[in-house]
């Protein structure tokens, strides 16, 4: 894959709630007066990764960054999984597939909300930004956009104007919240000069504000300038915006602003994290600008902020007793609550890092734990691919993926027993080639020699698969493997196939042609020594010479359809 992709990582931004805790809550002060606080909360998290159409490059990041906000905003404790719209391009339900037509049901639906405090959209995929009329617009690509070209923008995507007018209509929400992480670049290849519409701030970084009219109640965030792109970074394994937004929710943007310093009060607003992440971004290799529209002054709460991942990671010391591993384990499970999870969301993120830190090797018991602590994790998030590999792993284990999850829900049992009849068997791979192996989080094929690691594969695309809790024997399991597989071996086979019955027909032919040249010689030696003469003996050696020669082309094509298909078997099994 690309170290960095230009695109339209806006999921990630709203990732940027990634830290949230509900400690942070009690600990934190009441925001300001004026501040509208985020209970009640309603959030519509979009994530486009693959487009039907195949012009349009698909995104390597978009789905798993909008798992990992929607987890940051239920481990926060404003939000719950019934306040969480998840619409991500690898959704089993057809209506949560982030095509146009589903997106503008679920805005119709969030419109019937009343008496709501905030209401979150958050955008990532692909975007263009285009001069109409002098006036610049901006257009986000839903799953279904099917044309990319400027002229058919309006038919095909989704106009961020259009969006915004949309949520100012929604007034059964006291404050709306927009952030989009998706390319603000012409089409046409064109950077649109700024319209009347931008102002110069009066901070010191002497930011431009992409402010358009807009309700007191509505803040907007653009992941870059007008004209410019949006980035993934391979590195970070999310796009670079996603990355600031997510420093930023966890504390370092709160008391950020663009013409003052502010004291910290335990809240981090709209306008502070887009001061944060314009900061940070400034910073990087490939700089993006995000930009801030709406009323500037409008105190549009997103979460409370917590302490950093640092912070977070340092309470847990290694090495970590495997005793201590197998009890985290089981308190995180007992914890798990479906409807207000973010309890067990806390105690899921600290047996992670525990069992990473084990002193020796898991048993198997712990490590199903471990197991289903990330299936419950993907349940409640919806990221039901990844639900669906890790309870299929705790069946190949022969374990039972629900033991120890109190009072599980219909729906989870639901989910339980049909990842065990979709389930791909219990085959299993050893090192996937053409494919690169990450273990806990770095780029490396060697595991811990004590304990287990989380092992996922990452494919030449650069897109990651679902990982798995292994010990350090223990393969990888063949459902985690890349996609691929399921057309490559297959394909990888039929070709050796092939190539084994192209060379014995080769062999046939050449034992015929072996066959026919000897025939011809045995006749032409008959007629120079006068014996057994054929009637027409010219003819009868043409024969002979015309099969010969037939049977030595057919071994000439057979045998290079063998090399060719046993080539490309090969070749296909050294590079994958």
């Amino acid at each position: 894959m690309h170290s960095l992709q230009s695109h339209h990582a806006a999921a990630r931004s709203l990732l940027t709630l990634l830290g949230l805790t509900t400690c942070a809550l009690v600990a934190a002060g009441e925001p300001e007066k004026g501040m509208i606080r985020d209970g009640g909360a309603r959030a519509l998290l979009i994530g486009v990764a693959d487009y039907n159409d195949p012009t349009i490059p698909d995104l390597a990041y978009s789905d798993r960054d909008i798992y990992a906000l929607a987890e940051t905003l239920l481990r926060s404790g404003h939000y719950s999984p019934d306040d969480l719209i998840v619409m991500t391009t690898d959704q089993p339900s057809a209506d949560r597939r982030p095509t146009k037509f589903n997106l503008q049901v679920q805005l119709e639906g969030l419109a019937e909300v009343q008496g709501a405090s905030t209401l979150l959209v958050y955008f990532s995929g692909h975007g263009v930004g285009k001069t109409v009329n002098d006036e610049r617009q901006n257009f986000l690509f839903p799953e279904d956009t099917d044309d990319a070209s400027p002229h058919r923008l309006g038919e095909t995507s989704l106009s961020a104007q259009w969006l915004q007018s949309t949520l100012q209509r929604m007034t059964g929400f006291r404050a709306h919240a927009l952030l989009m992480d998706a390319c603000r670049s012409s089409p046409d290849g064109e950077k649109s000069v700024l319209n009347q519409w931008t102002v110069e701030s009066k901070s010191k970084s002497n930011q431009r504000l992409d402010v358009r009219p807009s309700g007191p109640d509505l803040q907007v965030v653009y992941s870059a300038a007008f004209g410019d792109p949006s980035y993934e970074d391979a590195t970070l394994q999310m796009s670079q915006f996603t990355y600031a937004v997510i420093r930023g929710l966890e504390g370092e943007a709160d008391g950020q602003h663009f013409d003052e310093t502010r004291v910290p009060d335990g809240w981090v607003t709209v306008s502070e994290l887009q001061a944060f992440a314009a900061n940070t971004l400034r910073a990087m290799e490939r700089v993006q600008l995000p930009y801030l529209g709406g009323e500037y002054n409008s105190a549009v709460v997103i979460a409370p902020s917590q302490p950093s991942v640092a912070e977070r990671r340092r309470a847990v010391r290694c090495p970590v007793a495997r005793r201590e591993v197998a009890e985290a384990a089981e308190d995180a499970l007992r914890s798990y609550n479906g409807s207000a999870p973010a309890e067990f969301l806390r105690a899921a993120e600290r047996v992670t890092w525990l069992a990473e830190c084990a002193d020796d090797v898991l048993p198997v018991e712990v490590i199903g734990d471990l197991h289903r602590v990330n299936a419950l994790r993907a349940f409640l998030v919806q990221d039901h691919r990844t639900m669906s590999l890790t309870l299929s792993t705790l069946y190949d284990m022969g374990l039972d993926p629900l033991e120890g999850v109190p009072a599980p829900s219909a729906e989870l049992q639901t989910a339980a027993r049909s990842a065990n009849t979709r389930r791909e068997g219990s085959a299993y791979i050893g090192h996937p080639s053409g494919v690169e192996v990450w273990v806990n989080g770095r780029l490396t094929n060697e595991r811990p020699a004590h304990g287990v690691a989380f092992v996922q594969i990452q494919n030449w695309d650069g897109t990651m698969q679902p990982g798995a809790w292994l010990r350090p024997e223990q393969p990888i399991p063949a459902i985690a493997a890349p996609p691929s597989d399921a057309w490559l071996r297959p394909t990888q086979q039929a070709l050796g196939w092939g190539a084994g019955v192209s060379a014995l027909a080769g062999a046939g032919f050449l034992a015929c042609n072996l066959l026919q040249v000897s025939s011809f010689n045995d006749v032409a030696g008959q007629i120079a020594a006068g014996e057994g003469i054929p009637e027409d003996p010219e003819a009868h050696l043409e024969e002979l010479q015309r099969r010969a020669n037939a049977c030595a082309t057919g071994a000439w094509v057979s045998g290079s359809f063998a090399a060719v298909l046993g080539g490309t078997s090969v070749g296909l099994r050294v590079r994958f």
